[in-house]
């Protein structure tokens, strides 16, 4: 076993989540573009980004059974110039 099944011992299916729900909570600490997201750390202040397919990446890397794609909450599509509708 290797990735989160080596990580945890656990020999079922492993769902992961992309971090939409983040987007939609984490309003103070984001910036939405059209290629993805900017998280600002609560913790330090440091930017981090993820874009669709880096969510995808990280979650194929870890050998995960189930993969959520990164989506954005409907209320976020319809603010700003609209470019996040494009990788939702």
């Amino acid at each position: 076993m290797g990735g989160l099944h080596g990580f945890m011992s656990w020999n079922r299916s492993i769902l992961t989540d992309s971090g939409g729900f983040q987007v939609f909570s984490l309003n103070e600490l984001r910036k939405v573009s059209e290629g993805g997201v900017t998280f600002r750390s609560h913790l330090d202040g440091s930017s981090h980004f993820f874009s669709p397919e880096s969510a995808m990446a990280a979650q194929i890397g870890w050998a995960a059974d189930i993969i959520m794609a990164l989506t954005s909450a409907p209320s976020i599509r319809r603010s700003g110039n609209g470019s996040a509708t494009r990788w939702r």
